[in-house]
C-alpha cells in the first residue's frame, strides 16, 4: 500500500466487522473506536450503513453463505419498535442486501414460545 493511501486511511474513519475486525485488534496496528450503533432496542439514527455493514459481514461469515439472495431470515425485535422503523429495515433487507425473505417477531412473543405459553 502507498504511503499516501495509508496516510488518507489514517485521517478517515472507516468500519469492520468480522474476521478484518478480529484481525486489526489481533495485530494492534489501527486506533480503533468502538461504538453502539443500538440505543434502546433501536439502531440509532445515522447509523444504519453500519448496521447494513455487520448484517452482510454476519450473512457472510457466520452462515458461510456469500449468496445473501438465499437466505431467509428471522429478525428479533422489541415490542415497541415502530412499524415505521420495521419498515426501514425491511427496504435496507429486500432492496439493498436482496436477502430473499424476511419475518420480524417481537421478543416477547418468542419468550412465551419459548416456555410453551401459546395461548
Amino acid at each position: 500500500m502507498a504511503q499516501n493511501e495509508q496516510d488518507s486511511m489514517a485521517n478517515k474513519p472507516y468500519y469492520l466487522f468480522g474476521q478484518q475486525l478480529k484481525d486489526a485488534l489481533k495485530e494492534n496496528k489501527l486506533e480503533i473506536k468502538v461504538d453502539s450503533l443500538i440505543e434502546k432496542a433501536q439502531i440509532k439514527e445515522g447509523s444504519w450503513e453500519q448496521m447494513k455493514g455487520i448484517w452482510t459481514s454476519q450473512i457472510e461469515e457466520l452462515l458461510e453463505n456469500s449468496e445473501i439472495s438465499s437466505v431467509d431470515l428471522m429478525m428479533i425485535d422489541s415490542v415497541y419498535v415502530s412499524k415505521e422503523y420495521r419498515t426501514r429495515m425491511a427496504e435496507i433487507l429486500f432492496e439493498e442486501l436482496k436477502v430473499n425473505s424476511v419475518i420480524f417477531m417481537n421478543s416477547s412473543t418468542l419468550t412465551l414460545f419459548s416456555s410453551g405459553e401459546t395461548t
